[in-house]
């Protein structure tokens, strides 16, 4: 078995397949969270809108903490004899399988309040146990590129079709059971806990992490002061810096589509739950669009997604509001059209960032000398999970401002004006918000690979100040340090 951890293959399309199963959990859940939650809470339950929203934000305050410290954890388990045997990053994988099915509690209809924190906080915290190590493995795996690219590319490929699940799944229980009924949130919920726990176990078998050396083993003790120092070291890489906003703001702005979208439909447009679904479902058409997106990032670069996919998200969100104020005949043909413009636009917009994470780290190994993957992802994590509950947060208590009346779909005309203000003012203004950041972006793969080359010369005994200019001006401007560093660490 520590063999197996430890031993590179060939990364082709089946090993991508292997390591992007746990998207299925990646994807589907974060996915029917988003969706589904804050409207299961306050219609099949007895809480107000703003309690189930604010338990989002506690569950992911939890989760923000707990995911510092699965980093760091995830980093430096080979210390310990144990993260010797079953692996640093598939050691925490292997303890979720069982954990996963937990999910099932969350979904079970008339407790009370402290019932739904405390289950829906065990999950946060089950899903950072996995995904925090797991999103390392691209880093681990090897360090090509192109390969990179193709294990993001596929990965992502499955977590569009998690998310299409996890629309479609919904929609088919709604037309046996009714919007009445709360089966087809517990059937839901059954099914994908066993899609969790199988997806999760297909990756911890397939996929392996590189094996530490006696330096790495020694390279620091395992204690908060050195935690706190990594990341403050990795909040100095400029270029991670400015991804972490792009990623926050194109994030959040798909948090408050889903917290309001499946309100617009039932509420604005007086539809049944079903056709939230089934528009919700056109992210089906991600899983083609992302395999585009993985062949056009070579080619294009990052910046050439992000433009066009926000472009596509602003126009959708103008078209929503359109349909509601004009209530155009043969509405579901509308709904479907400016359905595929946003997808389509989503597709690329939660691609992009990804592909481009597992590239970040290597901007700071040439300046630090460290591998620190499982740093960068942690603190990715910990930012976005503080952040990515204020935008639900902020839909339920606007609601219960506007006057939001509990377990019925018939509300004041305010609550309409607020729920269409959040879904096309909100998502328009952090897409504006995203398009800033992107302005100033500078990491491509051409770049990468010229760090690349830099860390492969400086490691095999070339020093750091023998570096050619334009490459030292690029790990500089990427970095925001000056290169060669003081204490020239690779040498």
């Amino acid at each position: 078995m520590k063999q197996r951890f430890y031993q590179p293959r060939a990364v082709n399309f089946k090993t991508a397949l292997g390591f992007g199963a746990t998207d299925l959990l990646g994807g589907s859940a974060y996915a029917i969270v988003a969706a589904w939650l804050l409207f299961f809470f306050t219609q099949y339950t007895d809480l107000s809108a703003t309690e189930a929203a604010g338990i989002l934000v506690i569950a992911k305050f939890f989760d923000a903490v707990f995911s510092i410290f699965i980093g760091y954890l995830s980093d430096n388990l080979f210390k310990f004899k144990i993260g010797k045997k079953f692996g640093r990053r598939h050691f925490l994988m292997l303890l979720g399988i069982p954990l996963v099915l937990e999910y099932v509690a969350i979904w079970q209809p008339n407790h009370n309040y402290w019932y739904y924190l405390i289950t829906y906080v065990f999950f946060e915290l089950v899903v950072s146990l996995v995904l925090i190590p797991w999103e390392t493995l691209p880093t681990e795996m090897t360090t090509d590129y192109h390969k990179r690219s193709l294990l993001s590319t596929v990965r992502l490929i499955i977590s569009e079709l998690a998310t299409f699940l996890a629309t479609m799944v919904p929609r088919e229980l709604f037309r046996i059971f009714g919007d009445n009924s709360p089966m087809p949130f517990i059937l839901n919920s059954i099914i994908f806990s066993f899609i969790f726990a199988l997806a999760i176990f297909i990756s911890w078998r397939t996929t392996w992490e590189s094996k530490p050396t006696t330096e790495t083993i020694n390279l620091q003790r395992f204690s908060l002061k050195s935690l706190l120092l990594e990341y403050r070291d990795a909040f100095k890489i400029r270029v991670f810096r400015q991804h972490l906003m792009i990623y926050l703001a194109s994030y959040s702005s798909m948090d408050v589509w889903n917290a309001v979208f499946v309100y617009f439909i039932t509420i604005n447009l007086g539809l049944p739950t079903a056709v939230a679904a089934e528009i919700q479902s056109i992210n089906i058409i991600s899983i083609p669009m992302t395999a585009l997106f993985g062949l056009l990032i070579v080619k294009k670069g990052p910046k050439w997604i992000y433009h066009i996919s926000y472009i596509l998200i602003s126009i959708s969100s103008l078209g929503w509001l359109a349909i509601w104020l004009y209530h155009p005949n043969h509405l579901w043909w509308f709904l479907i059209s400016v359905g595929f413009i946003y997808q389509i636009g989503r597709a690329g917009m939660v691609y992009t960032p990804w592909n481009v994470f597992s590239f970040i780290p290597d901007v700071d190994e040439i300046i630090s000398g460290k591998k620190r993957a499982g740093s960068f992802t942690s603190l990715m994590t910990f930012i976005r999970k503080s952040t990515s509950s204020i935008g639900t947060l902020l839909v339920g208590v606007i609601l219960d401002k506007f006057g939001y009346i509990n377990k019925t779909t018939n509300q004041p005309h305010s609550v309409h004006i607020a729920i269409v203000g959040l879904l096309v003012g909100g998502v328009i203004t952090l897409i504006i918000l995203a398009w800033l950041f992107v302005r100033q972006f500078k990491l491509t793969f051409d770049a990468d690979r010229l760090i690349q080359l830099e860390i492969a010369r400086v490691q095999n005994g070339g020093h750091p100040a023998d570096v050619a200019p334009q490459v030292g001006k690029l790990i500089e401007d990427l970095s925001g340090q000056s290169y060669p560093p003081t204490n020239a660490p690779l040498n």
